[in-house]
């Protein structure tokens, strides 16, 4: 009996001592006095410890690590009143509920700092800018809460609003002039990878923004970033949860003044999958070909038994060539967000909270494409250059195309915290198809002169994604000062091309410009081709990061961590050609393929016409790769009392590579990154940033391998090359940022960068005199560049404008390549003023952005203009003399409006490319310009409804 009571006095003063030691926290809510609606990013500040939160897009926010006692909170929030909660008591590990109804009136700002705690809200405009004033890093920053003003459907649509960075047509990122190798793509903390055929750039127009909470674009290096950052990373940050249940669906229906409703859009008989978006079955290789039985030379039957074959492997693939004209429909899209932390029973004085989360979204969209007055043409010297007054044509086509495509995106998440640990399981799958009819009409230059010319394309796309993660967040130390972070992801990728059919031809005219004759004949055109064309690539990626506050005088946080990635990939092409043996050509593709025309024999067993199929396949239209990558990183961050604070480091990378194609390559390298970063705080909201970081710009798989491939019909080929080595470029920044009031925001700026061999497209000549590109080291290169961004309220303007927010940025970039030594060669023995440097490509010398928000609380009404410019850039630098090709600006102009409807709904209104802009890329020379590429974009009149459940106050 004694000692029972003895063992029982000591676990009750145990329990005691830890309650007591145990911190508590405060929660509450912050809502409209008038409309009791929740107010989002106002700040609550514990006015005796500074401590503070930024409230969540349910008015809700929550205070940690609060010692026990009694305290005076503060909330403040722009263009309302400031209002006090005086003598709040917070018991050990108890928590204290506060909550505040504040009223439209004259606003102070609260001259405190913002300590955003670990389950801050960072799809708030307010806690990323937060974050941004005291990161030690060169960054922007995009908070969904913004990505909703601008009514931005995906990612590649919200990210054109950020300083320096222009979205390719080919989804390609340009940030600080810089792309494919120079960027990466982080989603939830890890790097996507590209399922691309042509290029390593991730497929952003087919991400929803429904799913993310915000964008960081990191434009400086840092040893726990990966080391080929030479342009910027830009990190993703999954759609997160609090332990209120967010609930949101939306419809968004668009009319594109161009492709909606209109009669002509194009089409080709392919499946009834195609809607579903699984038509790619039934376009699979026939079994001969997969058996390797079709010849391989384009060769006349000799035997009866050779004829007799070569027909029926030719009948083993389908005569689907004519394309027709249909209706198409308006595009939509659909999302569904649903999640929750879910708090679990603890055991009674058992002071630790444990939470189960869930969460599930789903997105869909689908999309039709058409333009009919597009051009495609390419131009060439005939003469020499200093003899020569104009460009000559090689082919001039009307363009005329169609697409339509579909998207889906399914994650799901589950996980399980408590007030140390965190971790969660993600699994995403995401799946797209486009199904593209193109027409080209015009004329060509080939053996015999120039020739009327027509050529159609019927292209079928599915690609996707399969992403399984699991990822871990543990608080460490006494007072969770120190925290461990983990992850563990798995990518599968697939993109399958079945069956893309190409068909060409010439045609002959009257003076009233009727068609009297087609041909079918070499030296205009390839022959008809289908191209089965996969890739598969799988990837695992392992990281972990560990930070430490030692309190060692100036040393403020060390952090240490490592990765590692593997991945493989393979890509598989297959041509097969149709051999046209003195064949009648009446203007009907399948006619002239089919049965009919398939090869025969007169009465003396002598061929006297027909087609058939061969295997034009080569070995440089496949490979076979793997790459690993080995990293560990240190870095420390030193601060001193009076603002100085230095953030430094160094990072080691080993990288092994083998591609195995017609040129095969393996390498293995060591690469040391240090990086320095040291901030200055020169008063209470102002900072001054210098920095410098060596980085890398490591060449693909894709672009090791001999691969060559084209993007559309009339694209010049790619093609890879096996010697490539990685760029080295040393990279230094210069920057002020001044943050004045909450959401506000004044930064001045500028980089320069020094790219030793640096890759990029090389133009040569083949043995047709035909121009293609190759992935190839230059020498060097260097660009420096100039990056303005204003954020701001405007009520200085006066009480009406109280409710006005301009954002602004502005960038200027040049940069300096080295020509390579072949085209120098040439160059400089036609022009006598020629420089041994050109741009880089995809470089536009100038970005800016415009937006103009007003938000009318009361009625719940919120309008955005919004003007995106993007200034002239290098496309191609052709070869020799020849005139490069670049793209002319282009100024986009977007409007939305969004009303809410009572407590749960909410209608959107848009207008996009309301100034008409088009893609125009040309030919300078002599003062004239000659169109290479042209194709209207349209104008896109949109709605939109969304429900989002909101808890009751």
């Amino acid at each position: 009996m004694f000692f029972k009571t003895i063992v029982t006095l000591i676990l009750l003063i145990t329990i005691s001592i830890g309650g007591y030691s145990q911190p508590g926290s405060i929660r509450g809510k912050v809502v409209d006095k008038e409309t009791g609606e929740p107010l989002v990013a106002a700040t609550v500040v514990i006015v005796q410890t500074e401590q503070s939160a930024i409230t969540d897009v349910h008015g809700n926010f929550l205070i940690e690590n609060v010692k026990a006692g009694i305290y005076e909170l503060e909330c403040a929030y722009l263009g309302y009143g400031n209002q006090r909660v005086l003598g709040l008591r917070v018991g050990p590990g108890r928590v204290g509920f506060a909550q505040f109804r504040l009223q439209q009136g004259a606003a102070r700002d609260l001259e405190v700092d913002i300590l955003i705690t670990a389950e801050a809200e960072r799809r708030l405009e307010a806690a990323l800018l937060k974050d941004r004033k005291l990161s030690n890093r060169f960054l922007e920053t995009l908070s969904s809460e913004e990505i909703l003003r601008m009514g931005n459907e995906t990612v590649a649509e919200a990210l054109k609003y950020i300083p320096n960075l222009a979205v390719e047509e080919d989804n390609n990122i340009v940030i600080r002039g810089l792309s494919r190798n120079y960027v990466k793509v982080l989603f939830n903390g890890v790097e996507l990878h590209s399922w691309d055929l042509n290029t390593n750039a991730v497929s952003l127009d087919a991400l929803p923004t429904a799913i993310i909470d915000n964008i960081i674009v990191y434009k400086s290096f840092a040893p726990d970033l990966m080391g080929n950052l030479g342009g910027g990373h830009i990190d993703l940050g999954l759609k997160s949860f609090s332990e209120d249940l967010y609930l949101k669906t939306s419809y968004k229906a668009s009319f594109n003044t161009l492709s909606s409703f209109n009669k002509q859009f194009l089409s080709y008989q392919g499946s009834k999958m195609d809607g579903l978006g699984l038509g790619a079955n039934a376009r699979q290789l026939p079994d001969v070909a997969k058996a390797g039985l079709i010849q391989t030379n384009p060769q006349l039957p000799t035997t009866a038994q050779d004829l007799n074959q070569s027909n029926e492997y030719t009948q083993a693939f389908s005569n689907n060539w004519n394309s027709y004209q249909q209706t198409s429909l308006f595009n939509s899209s659909f999302d569904f967000v649903l999640g929750k932390w879910h708090k679990l029973q603890a055991p009674k004085n058992f002071r630790k909270r444990y939470s189960i989360g869930y969460g599930l979204m789903l997105t869909t969209q689908n999309s039709y494409n058409y333009y009919n007055n597009g051009q495609n043409n390419r131009y060439y010297l005939a003469q020499d250059y200093a003899s020569a007054t104009q460009l000559e044509p090689l082919v001039e086509l009307q363009d005329e195309r169609s697409n339509s495509a579909l998207n889906s995106n399914i994650l799901a998440m589950l996980g399980f915290k408590n007030n140390r640990n965190k971790v969660t399981f993600l699994f995403w799958n995401t799946h797209n198809t486009y199904k593209t009819t193109q027409l080209q009409t015009g004329k060509l230059l080939g053996n015999n002169g120039y020739k009327n010319y027509s050529t159609k394309a019927l292209l079928y796309e599915q690609s996707g994604r399969l992403a399984p993660q699991l990822k871990g967040r543990h608080k460490l130390g006494r007072e969770q000062e120190h925290e461990l972070n983990w992850s563990l992801t798995g990518q599968q990728l697939y993109n399958n091309q079945p069956d893309w059919r190409y068909f060409s031809n010439t045609y002959t005219t009257d003076s009233l410009g009727n068609i009297t004759a087609y041909q079918v004949e070499d030296g205009y055109g390839q022959e008809p081709s289908r191209y089965y064309r996969a890739l598969k690539s799988n990837h695992i990626d392992a990281k972990f990061d560990a930070s430490f506050q030692p309190r060692w005088l100036i040393v403020d946080k060390i952090k240490m961590g490592g990765r590692w990635s593997w991945a493989d990939q393979r890509v598989r092409e297959q041509q097969y050609r149709y051999y046209n043996y003195s064949t009648n050509f009446d203007g009907d593709a399948e006619s002239f393929l089919g049965t009919n025309n398939y090869i025969a024999w007169d009465a003396q067993q002598q061929v006297t016409s027909g087609v058939f199929v061969y295997d034009a396949s080569k070995q440089e239209h496949s490979y076979e790769s793997t790459e690993s990558i080995a990293a560990l990183y240190a870095m420390a961050d030193l601060k001193s009392d009076d603002g100085l604070h230095l953030s430094t480091g160094i990072r080691t990378e080993y990288t092994k590579l083998n591609v195995q194609t017609i040129d095969s390559t393996n390498q293995s390298y060591l690469s040391i990154l240090p990086s320095m970063l040291l901030s200055y705080k020169t008063n209470r909201d102002g900072w001054f940033r210098l920095g410098y970081a060596t980085t890398l710009g490591r060449p693909s798989m894709r672009e090791l391998s001999g691969y060559t491939t084209f993007n559309y019909i009339g694209d010049y080929n790619i093609k890879g090359a096996a010697d490539l080595v990685s760029s080295t470029i040393h990279n230094f920044d210069l920057r002020w940022e001044w943050f004045p009031r909450m959401r506000e925001l004044v930064s001045v700026g500028s980089f320069f960068k020094y790219l030793l061999n640096p890759i990029d497209h090389v133009a040569q000549i083949d043995e047709q005199q035909q121009q293609d590109f190759v992935y190839r080291n230059l020498d060097d290169a260097w660009m420096v560049g100039a990056e303005l961004e204003l954020r701001k309220r405007l009520h200085f303007l006066g009480r009406w404008a109280n409710d006005f927010y301009f954002t602004a940025n502005f960038s200027y970039t040049y940069a300096q390549v080295a020509i390579d030594s072949s085209n120098w060669r040439a160059l400089e023995r036609q022009v006598l003023d020629a420089k041994p440097y050109r741009a880089m490509s995809k470089q536009p010398n100038y970005i800016a952005n415009f937006i103009l928000n007003y938000e009318y609380k009361k009625l719940g009404i919120q309008t955005n203009l919004n003007l995106n410019l993007v200034g002239q850039k290098l496309v191609y630098a052709t070869a020799g003399a020849n005139p490069n090709i670049i793209e002319l600006p282009r100024a986009t102009l977007n409007f939305n409006l969004s009303k809410k409807l009572g407590r749960y709904f909410k209608l959107q209104l848009g207008v996009e490319n309301l100034l008409n802009a088009r893609l125009q890329r040309v030919y300078e020379f002599r003062g004239e310009q000659y169109t290479h590429r042209t194709y209207p974009l349209g104008q896109t009149f949109w709605i939109g409804l969304s429900y989002q459940f909101k808890p009751k106050v």
